[in-house]
């Protein structure tokens, strides 16, 4: 046991698989009983560790993933569509490719005109057309495509993957909801297009005299809650011609206030392109509160013709009278949290509008990229994406390195416009940029965009990763290869990386609590919660393992937070427990634990998600870590846990030991398979800048503030400012109220000083060392 007053210290450092620890042999004298004694090292665990980073997560009209200031954004230039998909084809023919889904819901036909290459198996890199296809027979038979200019062997007895791709113009209302009475209509534009537009089609609206064609958007239409408060100077921007009659109605109303709009004109329009705004002030009735109910109630803008024909293109409705030093194609807000958060890593990963993109499409200029779709159950994408540019201007204005999710039917080729796109413009921007090939290429969720079995996806990264290195601009330094893995099956990883190439990275999302069990107490869940983090960072948890098999390769961790989806627990248990700053903790110790293991490149799942249905019809609120962005602005733990510790993660990260009291627990509950003798109560991780120092220390107590003090050359001392993260209750929350914060206060602290870390919370420290030589380290 470590006193306050040592004789004698000798430092040993020894590697446990998995993880970089160190241990300190001391003779001492004195006491200090109920205490825990931290030793603060200058033993390099990580040389240069990276802030938490976060998942931009999608973009949607109805709830906190409202991100863009364009209110309008689902297809603002009414632009056509594109499919392209990744199928497994059994015994594939030179002529004849037989899905392995039985449950497409693609029609006769609906892939006849595409182009396919063969990305796997004896056919690898051959091209050719789709001459049509048959409709899948349900539960039977996926569809089975007929191949043109096919050439190579009849047939082969192993399946192989194919990418087929179809451009899909037409259908410009796709993203609106049209509506017409009378002898009205809607259609696609191809020809007379506005010469200041980037895209290739405009809506034509056309109503005979008595009747009437009306476009209509809707957003913030989450049922019985708002997030979104129309307040303060806007503008509606489009381009419009008038080609019979010479005006346009727009409106703009929260359907909850009727008897209020916050626009409504008779737009004059010429027989040419014009390019139109038109600026108002916009005020809810009411500021948003729980008893507000005025306030709640989707936003809609329409555009009606009335016996008159018409065309538009390229609408936004945006804030104007906001920060004008946010440059990005994101709402203030947005920026705001991630600048508060200061993400080390911000992912792309768009699953619904993004992983069925080309390249081509990613880089597009706003107004003229495609609704891009991929899935197998359905015919049609609605939405147009944001795109890398407005992405890489968010991660350069927040100071975060980008993480792009590239589609995984994306070419060689391709990916070589994508590396010499990011060398030429963005790569001198950031301290590197990772690449990963695809999204849970083993998740049936993603079907149409996987490759499901390891030994071909290995393959397939082996080829586009190495078609990356030999790209013109490619540095080493500046990129990070990402092959993506299955954090709880290991021996997927193992194949991945037998197979593939090239790669620098495997990634994986060791996800934590998926199973509550019906009748679990909600003690008893965060007992197994804490300990944990833990259990997957020794020697045979799924962190542990997943970084002791992908060696030399690094591990990354491009999701993580809870997953409460399975069993049985009641609504009350969910309420309880996830959205709480018990769970904050609990995910943020996962990652600083991830980090101390060997973990770098980290991002949390997700910034802007209400909450998830599950299958029993229970609401839980996942995986979003914001409450919402501009009504409350209130954020969850997970998003304060991480912006708290990122104040703290610069520089190296460096060993500390703990001894004294240093309390511990056995969890044998079984909650989500969580046994683990001696869990620690305790964790505590430092940080080295140069002279500037920092200390997190997180209490797993979930009852009791626990004392700590510092022994060895290391202190907290002179002034010292102190950051905590607290709640009342382990289950307390900012869902309704702001119950969990972020205080700081300066400290002036004598060394050994003695400090309590209150009961489930994270502390911070943070100092200037100009006492202790921080050049002096123990490697």
């Amino acid at each position: 046991m470590l006193g306050g007053t040592w004789a004698v210290v000798v430092l040993a450092a020894f590697l446990v698989p998995g993880m970089h620890l160190l241990r300190l042999r001391a003779v001492h004298a004195g006491g200090g009983a109920g205490v825990t004694h931290i030793a603060i090292t200058d033993a390099v665990v990580q040389p240069a560790v990276e802030r938490l980073g976060m998942n931009l997560g999608e973009e949607d009209y109805f709830d906190s993933g409202m991100v863009l200031k364009n209110l309008v954004a689902r297809n603002p230039g009414f632009e056509g569509g594109s499919y392209r998909s990744i199928l497994r084809c059994l015994h594939p023919e030179a002529t004849r490719c037989v899905d392995d889904d039985a449950g497409s819901t693609w029609p006769q036909d609906f892939w006849r005109g595409a182009t396919y290459e063969w990305i796997t198996g004896p056919m690898e890199g051959r091209k050719g057309s789709v001459a049509g296809n048959s409709a899948a027979v349900q539960g039977k038979t996926g569809v089975v495509l007929q191949l043109a200019d096919g050439k190579g062997p009849k047939e082969d007895a192993a399946a192989a993957y194919l990418v087929v791709q179809k451009n899909m113009p037409g259908d410009a209302t796709a993203g609106w909801w049209p509506q017409t009475q009378g002898a009205a209509v809607l259609t696609t534009e191809f020809n007379d297009l506005s010469p200041h537009t980037v895209g290739k089609q405009a809506v034509r609206m056309h109503a005979e005299a008595g009747a009437y064609a009306t476009l209509a958007a809707y957003f913030d239409s989450w049922e019985g809650r708002s997030f979104l408060r129309m307040h303060g100077r806007y503008r509606l921007s489009f381009r419009a011609k008038a080609i019979n009659g010479s005006t346009v109605h727009v409106e703009l109303d929260r359907l909850s206030q009727p008897e209020t709009k916050f626009m409504a004109e008779d737009v004059a329009l010429q027989p040419r392109w014009q390019d139109m705004h038109i600026d108002f002030e916009a005020k809810d009735a009411a500021m948003y509160s729980v008893s507000d109910p005025a306030a709640i109630g989707a936003v809609r803008l329409s555009f009606t013709a009335t016996g008159a024909t018409l065309l538009l293109d390229d609408v936004s409705l945006e804030a104007i009278d906001g920060d004008a030093t946010n440059t990005t194609v994101f709402r203030d807000e947005v920026v705001d949290a991630l600048r508060a958060y200061h993400p080390g890593v911000l992912r792309f990963m768009e699953s619904d509008t993004g992983l069925g993109n080309t390249v081509e499409n990613l880089i597009a200029p706003v107004g003229a990229r495609v609704r891009a779709g991929y899935q197998p159950s359905s015919v049609e994408q609605m939405d147009v994406g944001y795109g890398l540019p407005e992405f890489l201007t968010l991660c350069e204005a927040v100071h975060a390195d980008p993480w792009i999710v590239v589609p995984a039917a994306v070419s060689a080729g391709e990916m070589q416009e994508l590396v010499q796109y990011l060398a030429s413009k963005w790569s001198a921007k950031f301290g590197r940029i990772h690449l990963e090939l695809g999204n849970e290429e083993w998740n049936g969720v993603y079907k149409g965009e996987t490759i499901e079995y390891p030994e071909e996806y290995g393959h397939r990264a082996g080829v586009i990763f190495g078609a990356a290195r030999a790209s013109k601009g490619f540095d080493a330094k500046r990129f990070d290869l990402i092959a993506g893995g299955q954090a709880a099956w290991p021996g997927r990883n193992h194949e991945i990386l037998t197979h593939a190439s090239d790669e620098d990275s495997l990634a994986i999302a060791p996800y934590m609590l998926h199973d509550v069990p019906a009748g679990a107490s909600v003690d008893a869940i965060f007992g197994a919660l804490f300990a944990q983090p833990e259990a997957m960072v020794r020697d045979e948890g799924v962190i542990a393992e997943n970084i002791a098999l992908a060696k030399p390769h690094a591990v990354d961790v491009y999701e993580t937070n809870l997953h409460t989806t399975e069993n049985g627990p009641t609504q009350a248990t969910l309420d309880a427990v996830v959205p709480s700053i018990g769970a904050g903790v609990a995910v943020v110790s996962e990652m600083l634990q991830a980090m101390r293991a060997g973990v770098r490149s980290q991002a949390m799942f997700t910034l802007g998600q209400w909450g998830y249905k599950r299958s029993d019809g229970l609401f839980v609120k996942l995986w979003g870590t914001v409450v919402d962005m501009g009504v409350t602005d209130r954020k969850r733990p997970q998003f304060l846990a991480a912006e708290l510790v990122n104040t703290a993660v610069h520089g190296a990260m460096t060993a500390t030991f703990q001894d004294g009291d240093n309390p511990v627990w056995n969890e044998t509950s079984g909650i989500d398979g969580v046994k683990l003798q001696g869990a620690h109560e305790l964790q505590s991780f430092a940080f080295r800048d140069g002279r500037q120092r920092a200390v997190v220390l997180i209490n797993l107590s979930r009852s009791a503030g626990l004392p700590v003090d510092f022994v060895g050359q290391v202190q907290p001392h002179g002034r010292v400012e102190m950051s905590q993260m607290t709640a009342a209750k382990i289950t307390d929350s900012n869902e309704d109220a702001e119950n969990v914060k972020i205080t700081t206060s300066v400290l002036q602290m004598s060394v050994g000083q003695r400090v309590v870390v209150p009961g489930f919370s994270i502390m911070v420290l943070k100092w200037n060392d100009s006492v202790h030589d921080s050049r002096r380290a123990v490697q």
